[in-house]
């Protein structure tokens, strides 16, 4: 038996159908669509990950995976999103890491120049790319891995 929590999945709708096989095998608890996005909610998850999120990156299908905190773990959230060029960006973000450190932030109170670098450099770090375009640019992606399968 795992650390297990909720877990939920956000897609752009448009792939909903493409997700809702894998979903069906982890067993899924609940679904909603919001605009043009779907979520899919999960019960008792082991450890808050989602097995099948390799998958989805491979189909080149954008996502957020947000897990509630365990016993061992925070909350967090892990995204897959594609640049403009069809390179795939992921990124394993938790809550507790959103906001700079003070510690860091008093070292540099007095320099306002590397203050403002290392605010922005945070934020960087800690934001996903936008889910603007996601759909073309990952169709970018399926296509450079037919060119160019990616090395294992």
């Amino acid at each position: 038996m795992g650390d297990r929590t909720y877990v939920t999945l956000w897609v752009k709708t448009v792939h909903a159908d493409e997700v809702r096989p894998f979903a069906d095998k982890e067993g899924y608890a609940d679904e909603g669509t919001y605009e043009d996005s779907t979520s899919f909610g999960f019960e008792e998850v082991n450890s808050g990950e989602l097995s099948f999120l390799e998958e989805l990156e491979k189909l080149g299908i954008a996502y957020d995976s947000s897990w509630e905190p365990g016993s061992e773990y925070g909350a967090g959230t892990s995204s897959a999103r594609f640049t403009p060029e069809g390179v795939l960006q992921i990124k394993e973000i938790y809550d507790s890491d959103y906001n700079p450190r003070l510690q860091e932030l008093m070292k540099l109170i007095n320099s306002p120049d590397a203050l403002k670098a290392y605010i922005l450099q945070h934020q960087k770090e800690v934001t996903s790319l936008p889910w603007d375009n996601q759909v073309e640019y990952g169709k970018l992606y399926r296509a450079a891995c037919l060119i160019n399968p990616p090395q294992k």
